[in-house]
């Protein structure tokens, strides 16, 4: 449906970005005081490339239609959607701020590859609607932001226990050693 750019492509892919989205909350990690936490985080980022590279697929797809605004903007809510995972959610009164580094390191790569699919099939138009007018995050204002809305590095998330966990690396040398070594690379879309 989303390759013949139909008018139940928009409808089909809010579905699939919703659903992609509310299973996220499956990737949640219980605290650090096990001593196989890191461990953990890398095997979380792992059980999700299924579903990265499914996402890749469609959003592949998508590219090679005409975008409506209101197929970028689905892609913008979905983001939005995400960044509570950046955090802390409400009921927890105890936390580091690591336990959520699978979240941080899942949801920073699904932007890039988003920016990178549009910018390699030449949607630069679709680039800054996408990029543009920030992401609103409310989750994150809770928790001492002022602004709801952010621009998009509030994605751009460290991943603070992963760069501890490699010594020696650098954080760069340390996420790229993380996706070779343990995750791989979906193919180009």
């Amino acid at each position: 449906m989303l390759r013949t750019a139909s008018p139940a492509a928009l409808g089909s892919l809010q579905d699939y970005l919703e659903s992609l989205s509310d299973g996220f909350e499956a990737l949640r990690l219980a605290g650090s005081n096990q001593p196989d936490f890191d461990e953990g985080v890398i095997k979380s980022i792992g059980a999700f490339t299924p579903y990265r590279d499914e996402y890749l697929s469609v959003l592949g797809s998508l590219v090679r239609t005409p975008l409506s605004e209101d197929l970028v903007l689905a892609l913008k809510r979905f983001f939005e959607r995400l960044i509570p995972f950046l955090t802390r959610p409400p009921q927890l009164m105890s936390w580091s701020d690591h336990w959520f580094d699978n979240y941080g390191f899942i949801i920073h790569e699904l932007f890039l590859y988003t920016v990178a699919v549009l910018i390699k099939h030449e949607r630069f138009a679709e680039v800054s609607a996408f990029l543009g007018d920030g992401f609103y995050a409310a989750a994150l204002s809770e928790t001492g932001r002022a602004d709801p809305i952010q621009p998009f590095t509030v994605i751009v998330i460290i991943c603070r226990r992963l760069r501890c966990v490699i010594s020696g690396l650098n954080l760069v040398d340390c996420l790229c050693t993380l996706i070779s070594s343990k995750i791989g690379y979906p193919r180009a879309v």
